[in-house]
């Protein structure tokens, strides 16, 4: 079976918070600020996290579809344009 799609290269970090330090309290905004729609006091991701682990690996819709027909007893291959 030969599956098209994209091919990757994935950078995957791994971040273990503590008791929800991975959140800020601040504004939310639900709709575009000053339109009448912020709910004060929402839990927001922070801009700056620091990562426990960095990695890489190979992935993509075509990669991972092939990988996962694979697993199934299909022979399956990947193809995408480089």
């Amino acid at each position: 079976m030969l599956v098209c799609g994209a091919l990757a290269f994935d950078h995957i970090g791994e971040l273990t918070p503590d008791d929800g330090a991975f959140l800020r309290e601040g504004t939310f905004y639900a709709a575009a600020p000053g339109a009448g729609a912020a709910a004060t006091g929402a839990a927001q991701p922070r801009l700056n996290l620091k990562l426990d682990a960095l990695w890489q690996q190979l992935g993509g819709c075509a990669l991972n579809v092939s990988y996962g027909l694979a697993c199934q007893g299909l022979g399956a291959r990947p193809l995408a344009a480089v």
